[in-house]
């Protein structure tokens, strides 16, 4: 082989692998709009609220993992991000905020100037994802209501008919729903508006309040009122679950649950949530309550309570309202321009 052609080949060569090597040993830097992508994991500060634990960017997509200081769990997932640059990025929610950030190696600072908070993130590969933060809650069977825009709803069982009772503001009939049939099963007129509802099988009456006051009232299965009771609580009353003498009561208004053991009109507990509650139920050591967008499973000592699990159920709109049917949970669910719907869930007892 002629010499020039062979040192031509040797140098290509040489000049080849010298480059390779150099591309493996100085890999261009990820830009920091580029390293803003993936989870994050909140270790002081505020980012769009004190509850954010954990922020995830995509893109223009961002998903936000909330948590308060009672366990109640919730999630936000909107394309909200935009004009990134490398210091830099607006989040479009209800008005355009910017925020300042940097990044040293897994350390995510942001900051904003209109209301002056700051948060710092650590890079987290394996943080929770916005489908596993909540558990499903699944339909097991779904029907129209026979109410308009009730609040609450209870199970009772009549001579061996199992049926749900809801305040019908629209006629002012505590209407039921039949369970085995699947049907609407009539109801009672009653005196008063019956937004919280609950039932005493040893009474053989409802206890009901009509949230514009702190009293219950206890109406007879065949619709006469014959009594109420002031528990001293000064604010409405929404929502109530009553079980073995023990009733427990929630106020949308007060962001609060009241507990009265035995029925005695004092009230032994009070539990601030810091959200509204829109429906509970005690079955099995364990209260339920709902804040609309979610289902809270709560553990109850004392004067503590704590959430231990947080559900959600797609496209049935908000929970107004939750009773058990001694097997499944059972909710009301309110959502525009549709019928009320009551949904079995795949919550059993």
């Amino acid at each position: 082989m002629d010499m020039r052609i062979l040192k031509t080949i040797t140098l290509l060569l040489f000049t080849t692998t010298l480059f390779n090597c150099n591309t493996d040993e100085n890999p261009q830097a990820l830009s920091n709009a580029e390293q803003l992508t993936g989870s994050w994991e909140l270790t002081s500060g505020n980012f769009q609220g004190n509850e954010t634990k954990f922020i995830a960017f995509d893109g223009n997509q961002i998903q936000l993992l909330f948590q308060d200081e009672l366990g109640f769990k919730g999630r936000f997932e909107y394309d909200a991000i935009t004009n990134v640059t490398e210091t830099e990025f607006t989040y479009n929610i209800q008005g355009a905020i910017v925020y300042s950030y940097t990044i040293n190696n897994n350390t995510l600072t942001v900051s904003e100037s209109i209301f002056n908070t700051s948060a710092v993130f650590r890079r987290n590969s394996n943080a929770p994802t916005y489908e596993n933060w909540v558990a499903p809650l699944t339909k097991e069977e779904e029907v129209n209501t026979p109410w308009v825009n009730a609040t609450d709803i209870e199970f009772v069982n009549f001579d061996g008919t199992p049926l749900i009772i809801g305040y019908d503001s629209s006629s002012g009939f505590l209407a039921s729903f039949n369970l085995s049939s699947l049907t609407n099963s009539g109801g009672v007129m009653i005196n008063r508006q019956a937004s919280a509802l609950a039932y005493d099988l040893d009474g053989d009456l409802f206890i009901h309040s009509n949230a514009n006051d702190g009293l219950l009232y206890s109406t007879k299965t065949d619709g006469v009122e014959i009594g109420s009771t002031d528990l001293g609580i000064d604010t409405s009353i929404n929502y109530l679950s009553y079980h073995n003498d023990n009733i427990w009561i929630a106020s949308s208004h007060a962001k609060t649950i009241y507990f009265d053991n035995n029925n005695d009109a004092i009230i032994e507990e009070e539990y601030v949530l810091g959200k509204a509650p829109y429906g509970i139920e005690y079955k099995q050591g364990f209260l339920y309550v709902s804040t609309r967008d979610y289902l809270h499973k709560c553990q109850v000592n004392g004067n503590q309570l704590q959430a231990v699990e947080t559900y959600a159920i797609e496209n049935a709109g908000s929970i107004y309202g939750i009773t058990s049917d001694g097997e499944n949970l059972w909710i009301n669910t309110q959502k525009t321009n549709e019928d009320d719907k009551l949904i079995k869930t795949n919550i059993t007892f």
